[in-house]
């Protein structure tokens, strides 16, 4: 009766533990790549290949929004960094080793795995040190507007932006050339910030900084036309031009102080991010999965087998006799 009991607990803990086992496998094993996303990505690729950027990105995404894989998010981050856009290409190349902690494969594919996350390691690495080189030359640019030599500063822009074509980077050109009492070819520079922004792509950490850069260049393009196009005939209309003129400045200096703001937001944020992260506090014993399914495991074990263990011996018990058939005895006092 014994062995019988241990035979059924061990059935009974080795179900249990096959339930814990599926129940606790949330992510299946990727399945195969639909047809769909198929086409999307050889088309992309064809793309990419004759330096259609905007289109390859654009069909990387819908690929990877299909097959959630993230070899399809590391292509979308190499078209940014082909495209010049080094900001967005290393936030998608960190999204990729995020995810890749969680993307599950067959075993045959387990090694192209291996390999797109080392791939991002290095092409995260080697973004980096470009996007350091591009905000050296902005700083140093910087530097040049505050100290006077707009034209200088200009030419220093101009060659970070030909490494990162961010339109953050095209304002300040369109700046210096303001400051440089160069109008017309600053405000052509402000409407080009103002056309190329709608496909500006940031991370999400620059958003208010895309949207602080777009208003002050419309501000600043509002501006300059004003100054240009303003030709009056009388004092009177000299007097309304330069009130106008002077709350389109205030403006500008009020959208200036604003990006200078979400810039020094922007930085400290990347300052955070550059520093390794604190490792996680240990979770206590009773919230670690392992623990929970032992649990699990054990309380659906006593559970299926404590009632057939209370059925295998009621069944093995001797049968209890009658009351009216015991035997009858005798006493002599």
């Amino acid at each position: 009766m014994v062995s019988m009991y241990f035979r059924i607990l061990s059935i009974s803990l080795t179900i249990a533990l096959l339930l814990v086992a599926r129940v606790a496998a949330t992510e299946p094993v990727t399945s195969p790549v639909p047809e769909e996303v198929k086409a999307l990505y050889l088309k992309a690729h064809k793309q990419l290949e004759i330096g259609a950027y905007e289109q390859a990105y654009e069909n990387f995404e819908r690929a990877y929004k299909l097959s959630n894989n993230p070899y399809m998010l590391y292509k979308m981050a190499l078209t940014m960094q082909l495209g010049t856009n080094p900001e967005a290409a290393l936030a998608l190349y960190d999204r990729v080793l995020s995810e890749a902690k969680r993307w599950q494969v067959a075993p045959e594919e387990e090694e192209e795995k291996k390999k797109t996350c080392a791939d991002a390691i290095k092409e995260a690495k080697r973004v980096r040190t470009e996007l350091d080189e591009v905000n050296a030359l902005s700083r140093t640019a910087d530097d040049q507007l505050v100290s006077g030599t707009p034209e200088q500063a200009y030419k220093t822009y101009e060659r970070a932006y030909q490494r990162s074509n961010t339109p953050r980077l095209l304002y300040k050109m369109a700046r210096a050339k303001q400051l440089g009492k160069h109008l017309e070819e600053a405000l052509a520079l402000y409407d080009r910030v103002l056309s190329e922004a709608k496909h500006w792509r940031v991370p999400p950490a620059q958003e208010e900084l895309k949207e602080k850069t777009c208003g002050s260049a419309d501000t600043e393009a509002k501006l300059i036309r004003k100054e240009i196009d303003s030709a009056p005939t009388t004092e009177l209309d000299s007097a309304a031009t330069q009130v106008e003129l002077k709350k389109l400045q205030a403006q500008a200096d009020d959208d200036r102080k604003k990006i200078e703001e979400a810039q020094k937001k922007l930085e400290a944020i990347e300052v955070t991010l550059r520093q390794p992260p604190a490792p996680p506090p240990p979770s206590p014993l009773r919230k670690r999965p392992w623990f929970i399914s032992l649990m699990v495991g054990v309380g659906i074990a006593v559970a299926i087998g404590v009632p057939t263990l209370s059925y295998v011996v009621y069944q093995n018990q001797p049968p209890t006799p009658p009351v009216g058939d015991l035997p009858s005895r005798t006493i002599n006092f």
